[in-house]
C-alpha cells in the first residue's frame, strides 16, 4: 500500500494549496480528486464567471464609447465565442495547475475517498479500489450549491450558479433568487447577454452583511442598468411548467423562463466518507477545526469551505497553507484579522473591515472615485468610503463600488490588514494619474492638506 506524509482529499483551493506547501516543505503528497483538478473555483466558479464578466465589462465600456460619439457602431456579445473562450481559460490553467503538482512530486488519484479507516483512505474509481495510507490527511472537499427544498434542478428552466456559467439557456425572463454577490454576479452577465433579470433577495438588502451605504448604492445602480431588485421576499415555493412560477410569501406569484438558484452553499459533508470517520460537526454541517486546522481526529485536518463561512477561495488558500505548516513544521500560521471580499458586478464591489454603523468610536468618509484625474479621465464614477478613528488614527475599513473597485482592492486590504495609520499612508507618495490616489486624497482631507477635495 502506497504511504504518505500528508494526503490530501480535494483539488480546490485549500487541497492543491496545502499539497503544494507540504510537498515544497519536503513531505511526501499525495492528492485525491473524485472530479476535475481545482475544484470548484477553477472549473465552475471563481475563474470561468470573472473571465465571462471581463467581457461584460469590456462590452459595457464600449457601450458608454459608442453613447459618448467617441466610438462608433453597434456590439453585442457572442454566447459561443465567450463559452469557448471560458473553456480555453479553464483547461489551460487546470493543464497548469497538474504540471506543477507534477513538478512538486505530488502524486494524483483520481477517484472517490469514500473511507477513512486507520490512517487509510480508501478510492473507488472507474478502475476499481484501491488503498493508500497516510500519517496525516486534509479534509478539503469543498462546497455545494445550496437548494430549496422541493425544487428540482434540471439544469435548463432551473439552474444553480454551476449550470449559469455554461451558458446553456439564455432567454427572456431570468430570476436570480438571492442577492448575494454570487447572485450579483450572475444577475450582472445574464444581463448583459440580453435577459430581463430579476433579483429576489430575502433581506432587506443587497449583500447582506456588507456595508449599507455600499449596498444601497449598489441596487440603485443595478436598477439603472434595467435589472429588478426585489428585497425583503421570501420564497414559499416554484413550480415549473410551461414557465417558472416562484410564490412568495406575501401572496404574490411571477412567472419566468428560467431561475437560476444563488442562496449560497452547503459543505459537503453529508457523505460516507465523513461518516466513517466520525468526527465533530457544528449544527450547520461544518468540520470543526482548531486553529492549526485539526479536526476532533488526530491525524485528520480540514481547510476550506468544510470549515464554515465565508466560502471564498483566498479564505480556503490560508487555510490550506495554514495546514501545511501545522502538519509539516507543527505552527500556525498568523490568522488574518479581516477577510477582503470582491464582487465582479457591473459596477464591481470591493469591501475589507468594519464599518462605522459597528462601533461609536468610528467615523467615515466618502468620496467620489473621480476626485482621481485617471478615474475622471476614463468616466469611472463610484464612491469610495473610509472607515476611521480619530483617537488613533488609524484605518478600519475602506468599502469601495466602481468600476474599477478590484483594482484597489490589493492596496486597501493592506491598509486595514495591517491597521496602518493614515498619517503614514498620507507621507506615501503616490503616482500620478492612479486611481489609488483617492484614498490618499480622502486621509489627505482629514489631516487638512488635500489637493482636491475642499
Amino acid at each position: 500500500m502506497p504511504e504518505y506524509d500528508f494526503i490530501s482529499i480535494g483539488s480546490g483551493p485549500a487541497g492543491y494549496s496545502s499539497a503544494l506547501h507540504a510537498a515544497r516543505l519536503g513531505a511526501k503528497v499525495a492528492v485525491v480528486e473524485k472530479g476535475v483538478i481545482g475544484g470548484e473555483c477553477l472549473n465552475y466558479a471563481c475563474i470561468p464567471f470573472k473571465s465571462l464578466l471581463h467581457h461584460v465589462k469590456l462590452y459595457y465600456s464600449i457601450r458608454k464609447c459608442i453613447e459618448s460619439g467617441v466610438c462608433k457602431g453597434d456590439i453585442k456579445l457572442d454566447v459561443p465565442s465567450l463559452n469557448s473562450f471560458r473553456s480555453r481559460i479553464v483547461s489551460k490553467l487546470r493543464g497548469n495547475l497538474i504540471k506543477l503538482m507534477e513538478r512538486n512530486g505530488i502524486e494524483i488519484y483520481y477517484g472517490e475517498a469514500y473511507r477513512i479507516r486507520d490512517g487509510s483512505v480508501y478510492i473507488k474509481s472507474d478502475d476499481g479500489e484501491k488503498a493508500i495510507e497516510g500519517k496525516n490527511i486534509l479534509l478539503a472537499l469543498g462546497s455545494k450549491p445550496k437548494l430549496i427544498k422541493g425544487v428540482r434542478v434540471d439544469g435548463l428552466r432551473v439552474l444553480t450558479s454551476r449550470d449559469a456559467v455554461d451558458l446553456k439557456n439564455i432567454q427572456g425572463e431570468l430570476a436570480v433568487i438571492g442577492g448575494g454577490p454570487v447572485g450579483i454576479e450572475v444577475a450582472t452577465l445574464y444581463n448583459a447577454l440580453g435577459c430581463r433579470v430579476s433579483i429576489f433577495e430575502m433581506m432587506n438588502t443587497l449583500l447582506p452583511g456588507l456595508d449599507r451605504d455600499i449596498s444601497k448604492r449598489l441596487e440603485y445602480n443595478l436598477r439603472r442598468m434595467g435589472i429588478k431588485v426585489y428585497t425583503s421576499k421570501k420564497i414559499l415555493e416554484v413550480k415549473t411548467g410551461d414557465k417558472v412560477d416562484i410564490y412568495l410569501e406575501d401572496g404574490s406569484r411571477s412567472s419566468f423562463d428560467n431561475i437560476v438558484l444563488a442562496i449560497g452553499r452547503t459543505p459537503n459533508t453529508d457523505n460516507d466518507l465523513i461518516r466513517s470517520i466520525g468526527l465533530k460537526l457544528d449544527e450547520k454541517g461544518f468540520i470543526v477545526v482548531d486553529d492549526m486546522q485539526a479536526t476532533s481526529i488526530e491525524g485528520i485536518y480540514a481547510a476550506g469551505d468544510v470549515t464554515g463561512p465565508p466560502m471564498l477561495a483566498h479564505k480556503a488558500y490560508f487555510e490550506g497553507l495554514n495546514a501545511a505548516e501545522s502538519i509539516v513544521n507543527k505552527r500556525a500560521l498568523r490568522k488574518p484579522d479581516y477577510i477582503p471580499l470582491t464582487v465582479y458586478s457591473y459596477p464591481e464591489v470591493f469591501t475589507i473591515g468594519l464599518s462605522e454603523y459597528e462601533y461609536n468610536y468610528l467615523e467615515s468618509i466618502k468620496i467620489p472615485l473621480t476626485v482621481s484625474g485617471k478615474a475622471f479621465s476614463e468616466d469611472v464614477k463610484g464612491l469610495i468610503k473610509i472607515v476611521y478613528s480619530r483617537r488613533d488614527k488609524r484605518v478600519y475599513g475602506i468599502h469601495i463600488i466602481g468600476d474599477i473597485a478590484s483594482s484597489l482592492s490589493e492596496l486597501s486590504t493592506v491598509i486595514v490588514e495591517n491597521s496602518l495609520k493614515y498619517d503614514l499612508i498620507i507621507d506615501t507618495l503616490f503616482p500620478h494619474p492612479s486611481y489609488g490616489e483617492a484614498i490618499w486624497e480622502a486621509l489627505a482631507y482629514l489631516e487638512g492638506i488635500s489637493i482636491h477635495l475642499d
